[in-house]
């Protein structure tokens, strides 16, 4: 019962639900980047540039194995991009299954970001751990742009 939402709000009023006060720190929480991976996420600068000033370490992987390059890239946040790849994230080395940022921005169709990759000198052929190229993960998810882009750029 606890993947229907339904049954638990149900349950949840049975039980006094959740009081306003309560409800506007949770939305707070919702709300705020916890961690460098969620300010990549959200494009927040400025707790980026906290957690990086507080240490952080720039090229550590979340629970599912990604850094916070690999949420920039994914979410499309350019500028983030840029004050991590300026902060020394690894660009080949995004996620455990060996992809690079090419790959993430390849295969989600990220052009921009895609093109300031490739103008900072990342890898457009590195293969991942299962051998596809940034070309043929491009090609799988038929992002045209970012191949044509590849293309232009010599990727193989």
């Amino acid at each position: 019962y606890l993947q229907d939402e339904n049954i638990m709000r149900k349950v949840s009023q049975k039980l006094g639900g959740i009081n306003p006060e309560m409800m506007k720190q949770l939305t707070a929480i919702n709300e705020s980047s916890v961690s460098l991976h969620d300010a990549a996420k959200r494009g927040d600068l400025q707790k980026m540039q906290e957690f990086l000033a507080d240490g952080k370490d720039v090229n550590a992987k979340d629970f599912k194995g990604v850094t916070a390059l690999g949420y920039a890239v994914g979410h499309d946040q350019l500028s983030t991009v840029k004050v991590l790849i300026d902060a020394k994230a690894n660009i080949n080395d995004v996620d455990s299954a060996g992809n690079s940022a090419v790959h993430f921005a390849a295969g989600y169709g990220r052009v921009k970001v895609l093109e300031h990759l490739l103008a900072r000198g990342a890898n457009a052929s590195k293969a991942n751990q299962q051998g596809q190229t940034p070309m043929a993960v491009a090609q799988q998810n038929k992002q045209q742009q970012a191949v044509a882009l590849l293309q232009r750029h010599g990727a193989k």
